[in-house]
């Protein structure tokens, strides 16, 4: 009986996709990991909006926003959101120093706006966040 010797790049093979077997696996794991908070709690709901907002104007998609439109002036506005983070309304409240062409332009960004959390299905909730430029 022959003992057959395996090729040093056979090895190199075998190792290749079981360490891709393992990549493939913890990055399914993290993916499913990484689910929407759900918040049922009106202030739960409005802190978590108002960080969320904060945070975007610093470093997220207001920032680009804002870096694309150059916008002037403070906007004062009243959104409401529901279930899976939705801006379902957006009235502006107050306008200083900037313009209606802005606050509308404004207005439309945040329609299409997500925010990164759940809430119940069956309830909005509104709150007053002032839009700085």
């Amino acid at each position: 009986m022959e003992i057959q010797k395996i090729k040093p790049i056979e090895i190199m093979k075998i190792f290749l996709k079981i360490a891709g077997i393992v990549l493939i696996m913890t990055t399914s794991f993290s993916v499913t990991a990484q689910k929407k908070p759900f918040y049922d709690e009106q202030e739960q709901v409005i802190e978590a909006a108002y960080k969320q907002l904060d945070y975007s104007m610093k470093e997220g998609l207001l920032k680009e926003w804002k870096e694309e439109k150059s916008p002037e002036g403070s906007y004062t506005m009243k959104l409401t959101i529901k279930h899976k983070g939705q801006v379902v309304t957006i009235n502006p409240l107050e306008r200083e120093g900037g313009d209606i062409p802005t606050q509308n332009a404004l207005k439309n960004f945040m329609k299409e706006y997500a925010f990164p959390f759940k809430m119940p299905k069956d309830k909005s909730y509104q709150f007053i966040y002032e839009f700085k430029f």
